[in-house]
């Protein structure tokens, strides 16, 4: 069952999409809203610094410092992004249901920053990547 003007959010690391139904519980219409896409290069493309050397004391032992992952970091700044667009509409009083459809880590991502008015109008939350799919396979997944 699809509620009449839930919302649902689909997105992975690089690209979102927000969908409303504008159709009734029997006959359920996605209608686009809005999409938006964060370009996030590789790791490599971004950042070329060797990882870093930590000298631990006077037996003048080292350790390696782990490099940063550039492109996770985008990841988390567009998680965070997200967050802020759909806050802004729920604040707008635009939405009063929502899903989510994000895979495993973007929605370990969403969950962590994810404020108390969205987790309280939150009904479902779907652990696929269907950023790439048509509306109306995303709907037929969310309805099976």
């Amino acid at each position: 069952m699809l509620e009449h003007n839930v919302y649902i959010i689909v997105a992975d690391g690089q690209r979102a999409h927000i969908y409303r139904n504008s159709g009734s519980v029997q006959t359920p219409h996605l209608e686009t809203l809005t999409h938006f896409e964060h370009k996030n290069p590789l790791t490599h493309e971004q950042g070329t610094d060797k990882p870093g050397t930590v000298f631990s004391g006077p037996g003048g032992t080292r350790s390696h410092v782990e490099g940063s992952d550039y492109h996770e970091q985008q990841e988390h700044a567009f998680a965070r992004d997200i967050i802020h667009t759909v806050t802004t509409l729920v604040l707008d009083h635009k939405i009063e249901k929502l899903i989510w459809v994000l895979p495993p880590r973007m929605l370990a991502e969403i969950r962590h920053h994810m404020p108390h008015q969205l987790k309280e109008i939150t009904i479902k939350e779907i652990n696929k990547d269907l950023t790439k799919h048509s509306p109306q396979d995303i709907m037929n997944i969310i309805l099976s």
